[in-house]
């Protein structure tokens, strides 16, 4: 399935439970994740170091855009802003 088509349908079926920028970072990680599986066992390609690293890295970013209390939250530029009722 194309990983466009993918993104969308995961934004329609669970928008309402995660933001957009939290699917789709986490479709990331599926996606790389799937294709190192595919890159090891089925092309035989070696993991590298550079490869560990940056799949590190997108694990960090799944971790942080699901980290609710984090200190950027704390700061009035990131504050979701509230409506006056």
């Amino acid at each position: 399935m194309n990983p466009a088509l993918t993104s969308i349908l995961l934004l329609a079926l669970s928008s309402s439970v995660m933001s957009a920028a939290q699917l789709r970072i986490i479709a990331e990680f599926f996606t790389l994740a799937a294709f190192i599986g595919f890159s090891i066992f089925y092309l035989r390609e070696p993991m590298t170091l550079n490869y560990l690293v940056s799949f590190g890295l997108v694990l960090g970013a799944v971790y942080f855009a699901f980290w609710n209390e984090g200190p950027a939250m704390k700061l009035p530029l990131f504050r979701a802003k509230q409506s006056k009722s």
